[in-house]
């Protein structure tokens, strides 16, 4: 992805890519920020991420090797108060947080050369899009911005036309409208069995799942003597696969301690060790690192499996769409037990079947590093069997769940609240976002952080303000003059305002 992307890099190009979790896309917004950020200059840079947690991996991800030469960077909010006593060249976080500190006057933008954003989708998914959108408009149309997402749909594809429309894109497939290169046509696609599970001992279950499954169907083939191979990224990860098969009753074994396992055995390889020869499942531990990795080194196989972290599924699935695999789930069969708990158990297997919960899993993360996931799921679930069961005509809608309530509660405590006014000047009267936004920041004294989407049309305007400060902007814009013609500003009655 880097070595494509360069050459985008070094001529300040915007950059959207379809990219996610595992991506290694990282490595670009570092390679940008090395582009565009001098040292010694206040912040530079602003660096979006869903979460604090996933702000602190991505920080992780940009600072890189100790090696290499030491970014100033800082993850916001903060544990000090950095801010005040310097600015960092590089700043990154939560939308929410950082357009705080704009508004408080604690972080300056108009130094800010670059903006990026990763996870773009799941902003959308927890409802933090608003904010970004908002700090990307105040880094101004100097500002280089680069973004990352599994998507471009919705609200982001308004983005793509609006403030990425000349960016280069990556992959430039998945955003044609022609089919993906996966397969001559009218083939019948490639199958790629897939686990995910956010703990590790999750994916071992599923992983002696799918080689329980590969077995099978090697002995109904008259294959008695079929071997699978497990490929992992090092040694230590190898060790720790072969003894979770050994503890689930799979033998596993290591390349060098026997190189024809029994009847339903398993070879444990790393990428060094190779394999040869064909096998009853060939299985990939963890997300490939790109799409050529994975296929040209993926052995001949009866069925082929990859096992991943369940953050990683966004972008197993865009190397899928690449690649016209086939992707259909692992699973580890539940105990038939009936009644209401098999009812709510197949309730959360449908949903967890029915679409990505990768920002979920954002929302959660804290409480899953400090708490077993057992014991998370465990809250949750009894949170929901707690719920009263819909009466009556109520019965046939579906109740917000508490877990949601929650965190849309959450969300709506700490979002900007907006307010869109209409403002009558226009296209036809030659007015452009810096005639509007001027206008609104001289009048009123609002900062950038309070003016959010400008859309401008034929006769009129439509501007996303602070809702603190609307009725002061309302106030000061009435019988001013944008571009020769006296404005008269209100609240919109368009939805949304």
């Amino acid at each position: 992805m880097l070595r494509e992307l360069l050459p985008a890099i070094e001529r300040g190009r915007h950059i959207a890519m379809l990219a996610s979790s595992g991506s290694g896309h990282e490595l670009v917004f570092k390679a940008a920020a090395q582009s565009d950020c001098e040292a010694g200059e206040g912040t530079q840079a602003l660096i979006l991420s869903p979460t604090r947690d996933a702000a602190l991996r991505l920080a992780a991800a940009i600072a890189g090797d100790p090696s290499d030469p030491p970014l100033d960077l800082i993850v916001w909010p903060s544990a000090g108060e950095a801010t005040e006593a310097a600015a960092p060249g590089i700043m990154i976080g939560p939308p929410v947080p950082l357009l705080r500190e704009i508004r408080r006057g604690r972080l300056q933008t108009s130094g800010v050369k670059l903006i990026c954003v990763d996870g773009a989708d799941q902003m959308v998914a927890l409802g933090e899009w608003g904010s970004a959108e908002a700090l990307l408009d105040t880094a101004g149309p100097e500002a280089r911005k680069v973004v990352a997402s599994a998507s471009f749909e919705g609200e982001l594809a308004d983005l793509l036309k609006r403030q990425l429309g000349r960016a280069r894109r990556w992959p430039e497939e998945l955003f044609s409208e022609a089919p993906t290169s996966g397969g001559t046509a009218g083939a019948r696609p490639e199958i790629l069995w897939y686990g995910a599970a956010a703990r590790e001992e999750g994916r071992l279950d599923l992983l002696a799942a799918a080689l329980a499954k590969a077995a099978r169907e090697a002995a109904r083939g008259g294959r008695e003597t079929a071997v699978s191979v497990v490929t992992c990224p090092d040694g230590e990860s190898a060790e720790r696969v072969r003894t979770g098969l050994r503890s689930r009753g799979v033998p596993a074994h290591a390349p060098e301690a026997e190189a024809e396992p029994p009847a339903g055995g398993t070879l444990v390889t790393t990428e060094a060790d190779g394999t040869e020869g064909e096998f009853a499942a060939a299985v990939r531990w963890g997300l490939p690192a790109d799409l050529d990795a994975y296929t040209k080194r993926m052995p001949a196989a009866g069925s082929k499996v990859t096992i991943i972290d369940a953050l990683h599924l966004p972008q197993l699935s865009l190397l899928a769409r690449r690649a016209g695999w086939d992707l259909r789930p692992v699973t580890v069969p539940p105990a038939v037990e009936g009644g209401s708990v098999e009812r709510f158990r197949q309730t959360v297997l449908d949903r967890l079947q029915a679409g990505d919960v990768s920002a979920e899993l954002l929302l959660l993360e804290p409480l899953l590093r400090e708490q077993p996931a057992a014991l998370v799921a465990g809250a949750l679930a009894a949170l929901l069997r707690e719920r009263p069961e819909p009466e009556g005509p109520a019965a046939g809608a579906a109740a917000e769940a508490p877990a949601a309530a929650a965190a849309r509660a959450s969300r709506e405590a700490v979002l900007p609240a907006w307010t869109r006014i209409f403002i009558s000047v226009g296209k036809r009267d030659g007015a452009g976002p810096g005639d509007i936004v001027g206008a609104i920041a001289g009048e009123s004294g609002a900062t950038g952080g309070q003016i959010g989407k400008v859309e401008i049309r034929s006769s009129f305007t439509l501007v996303d303000i602070d809702a603190e400060i609307a009725d002061l902007v309302i106030d000061r814009l009435g019988g001013v003059q944008i571009k020769g013609r006296t404005v008269v500003a209100r609240r919109s009655r368009e939805a949304g305002g």
